[in-house]
């Protein structure tokens, strides 16, 4: 294995001998298995209504009962799995009216990450921005879809951190569930990868240069963009 490089933001990056870049997660089992199932709800694997046993989870993921069960009750208070009386753990998903206002408060969120971002991100912050975005990079040019789907959440992460706005951060935290399912159900659209590498190259370049109202309007395109592919696509 090659030289591995750290990120506060989402674990560790590590390059094997044939330069292929991947991620190394330090997480528990159970945001593992909340991974799982995010993914397999956004991919269609779990649909609305379905049921979600514990023993067949934990059969197919390898694991016991218990990461399991956090995991479900964790979905649960983020409001993508519901827990029913007499049936038990049946995925919600997102309706589209939760997607459009996730979306909605998104726009506001990132607009202000960028507007602070301008104002008060070090020269490091910066540089951990133009690392991130070389590794969308070269996952793009791998077409690896979850690695591509975790740097892209790191980039607007660190966007925020750069913010320097504790509560700003706080509350992204607090819908970051749905916004990485929002983010995936775009991201997995054939030849999406490389087009969001492009927008997020444009917002990097507004950040680089503080035109605070240019990094503004390109996250703006950028999200709407993503509105509206999700709601055409998926609803």
């Amino acid at each position: 294995m090659g030289k591995s490089l750290e990120t506060p933001f989402f674990g560790r990056y590590a390059s094997s001998s044939e330069g292929r870049w991947f991620l190394i997660r330090r997480r528990s089992l159970r945001d593992e298995v909340v991974d799982h199932i995010r993914e397999a709800i956004a991919e269609g694997r779990f649909s609305k209504g379905d049921r979600l046993r514990i023993g067949e989870l934990a059969r197919e993921l390898g694991v016991s009962p218990t990461p399991i069960r956090e995991a479900l009750n964790y979905l649960c208070a983020v409001g993508l799995v519901e827990l029913v009386p007499r049936k038990g753990f049946l995925v919600k998903g997102l309706s589209r009216k939760e997607l459009e206002d996730t979306l909605e408060v998104r726009i506001c969120l990132e607009r202000m990450a960028v507007r602070l971002f301008v104002e008060r991100a070090s020269e490091e912050h910066l540089r951990r921005l133009e690392e991130l975005y070389g590794r969308m990079r070269r996952a793009s040019e791998l077409e690896d879809l979850k690695l591509s789907m975790a740097l892209n959440e790191a980039f607007h992460s660190a966007v925020v951190e750069g913010s320097g706005n504790g509560v700003l951060l706080e509350v992204v935290k607090g819908i970051s569930d749905k916004l990485g399912l929002v983010r995936f159900l775009s991201i997995s659209r054939s030849g999406r990868i490389k087009e969001s590498l492009a927008e997020h190259g444009e917002i990097l370049e507004a950040l680089r240069a503080r035109d605070a109202r240019r990094a503004e309007e390109l996250v703006d395109a950028h999200i709407r963009k993503v509105r509206e592919m999700v709601l055409s696509t998926h609803l």
